[in-house]
């Protein structure tokens, strides 16, 4: 039987929030988030440029421009132990890249990263902001921030919210992993966000060459997850050698390969080679 990708895969929840189709989503999603309503919202391309030939490829899962701020939205299928620092790594590219670009370093810009995050268990709230501040709460940096979702327990527990939109955004959250019978439980007409959510989700899953393409990444990250989380160094590279090998025989992007397995284009191109 073939497996049911949810909004908790990072594909599906980027070809759901990332499209322009969806736009009225991303859009309902984030005025619940940020507690105001957004007048315009652009997708912007989620390569992080890199500056250097040695550097690794970095590929954020979602970028915005929302309202003249930058959105950086993630989701976390587990909770590694390296995952904030390579969120927040990822984070602070896009911002460095805008320092970049601009005139000066007096940004007014907003820049905050949104983590939708799965394994973190009942050691955080439903919704946690991090700013960077001294001890005694004295901001350093007023216009950057990082807001993460426990996902996990907003599955468990969104009914509980204090307010009406607190409400509306966890059960938003709480289907994101659901299976399709699940889906197909939910009532309909009663909310546009949920029914056409369900209806994009199960049309993911019906396209097979998506599912397959999904499902390959997704086995092969799961690999790499354990091996990182055992924290074993022998053996690892030749490990990376062989997914990225199978990755090059399914005709799978440089990119996407540099991403997963961490090996740099000159070694990748080098396994083309044989």
């Amino acid at each position: 039987m073939q497996k049911f990708l949810s909004a908790r895969y990072d594909k599906v929840f980027k070809a759901i929030f990332g499209d322009e189709e969806n736009l009225d989503l991303t859009k309902r999603l984030l005025e619940l988030i940020l507690h105001k309503k957004v007048k315009d919202i652009k997708v912007r391309n989620p390569e992080l440029i890199k500056r250097y030939a040695y550097e690794r490829g970095k590929m954020a899962d979602l970028i915005f421009d929302v309202d003249g701020n930058v959105i950086q939205m993630e989701m976390n299928h587990g909770y590694p132990a390296w995952l904030h620092f390579r969120n927040f790594n990822f984070f602070t590219v896009i911002i460095n890249k805008d320092a970049r670009t601009g005139s000066n370093y007096e940004s007014k810009k907003i820049y905050l990263l949104i983590d939708f995050t799965y394994g973190l268990g009942s050691t955080k709230s439903l919704e946690t902001e991090y700013k960077v501040q001294s001890f005694d709460h004295k901001e350093y940096l007023s216009n950057v921030s990082i807001l993460e979702f426990s996902m996990d327990e907003i599955g468990r527990l969104w009914y509980t919210a204090s307010d009406e939109d607190a409400r509306t955004l966890f059960r938003y959250l709480s289907i994101f992993d659901m299976d399709e019978e699940e889906l197909n439980a939910l009532p309909r007409g009663e909310d546009e966000f949920m029914d056409k959510f369900r209806d994009k989700v199960i049309e993911l899953n019906q396209d097979e060459e998506f599912v397959r393409f999904a499902t390959d990444e997704e086995d092969m990250q799961m690999m790499l997850n354990s091996e990182r989380t055992v924290g074993h160094d022998e053996g690892r590279e030749e490990r990376n050698i062989e997914i990225a090998k199978s990755m090059l025989e399914k005709n799978y992007d440089i990119q996407e390969i540099m991403n997963l397995t961490g090996l740099s284009v000159e070694e990748i191109e080098k396994l083309k080679e044989h």
